[in-house]
């Protein structure tokens, strides 16, 4: 049925013209990347100490930001969805805005409240001698700072499309508001939650400017992938577009691999 409708609401030539022309403009810089990479050099590239340290910083950091996202931004979207209107109207401004927040400026905000000179990193430096600005825990907080908010729009907009009818029928029964949210509300949105996820992880895999501004740029502890793509820049073109490409292929795997995997089986 699905495949009649869509032959019969064919696009006019222009709109296909127009999509092929947005396709290549996304597919051709990716072409060209890949045509740069001298791949008989490739796992050389990738098998430096300082790529591989910079990887490790960056997978770890993105995958807790991911789990982080979700712990603090689901809640978050769920209040955004069924809060009072009033204050949901208040929040929800201030949620959207770290979207389109320029990632030094997200940096230099995080430094202002967290440096060791900043709002609560002073209190925090003459309590314990010690603040998250310059640490691994620095390059947590700024991709969560910037990656969060794509979760919870996400999750938001699946929120407020369910139907409240079984939410009613447990709460007739008895069920406590903790209870539908974990045993209704959650399962319901499990795809989106993931999407959230993966679209969180992708962005803070990727983050540069906020956590250059915010954390620095200290090997083995905030040196990302993105770093040492920009350091390798100047110096080492070819070990740059080795990891740009190893970052690409391991994107688009993650991309195939839930599209082919994860979804259909969530469905069931």
């Amino acid at each position: 049925m699905a495949d009649d409708v869509r032959s019969f609401r064919k696009l006019p030539p222009f709109l296909y013209i127009l999509a092929v022309i947005g396709f290549l403009f996304l597919i051709l810089p990716m072409a060209a990347l890949l045509a740069k990479v001298p791949w008989t050099r490739f796992w050389f590239n990738i098998n430096k100490p300082e790529v591989l340290l910079a990887l490790k910083v960056s997978i770890y950091t993105s995958l807790l930001i991911a789990v982080c996202a979700a712990i603090l931004g689901i809640p978050l979207a769920y209040l955004l969805a069924r809060g009072p209107t009033k204050l949901t109207k208040l929040i929800h401004p201030f949620v959207v805005s770290a979207l389109v927040f320029p990632p030094t400026v997200a940096g230099l905000a995080l430094a202002a409240l967290l440096s060791e000179t900043g709002v609560f990193g002073k209190l925090i430096f003459n309590i314990t001698g010690w603040v998250p600005a310059g640490s691994t825990l620095a390059v947590v907080l700024a991709g969560l700072f910037v990656g969060m908010p794509f979760l919870v729009v996400v999750v938001q907009a699946s929120f407020e499309g369910l139907e409240t009818h079984l939410e009613e029928s447990a709460a007739s029964d008895g069920a406590t508001r903790s209870q539908i949210f974990r045993k209704i509300v959650l399962p319901q949105s499990k795809i989106p939650i993931l999407a959230g996820m993966f679209l969180t992880w992708a962005r803070a895999l990727g983050e540069f400017g906020a956590t250059m501004t915010f954390a620095g740029a200290f090997p083995g502890k905030t040196f990302t992938t993105a770093m040492q793509i920009y350091a390798d820049l100047k110096i080492d073109s070819e070990a740059a577009y080795c990891l740009s490409a190893l970052m690409l292929t391991i994107c688009l795997s993650v991309i195939f691999l839930a599209r082919s995997n994860w979804l259909p089986y969530l469905k069931k």
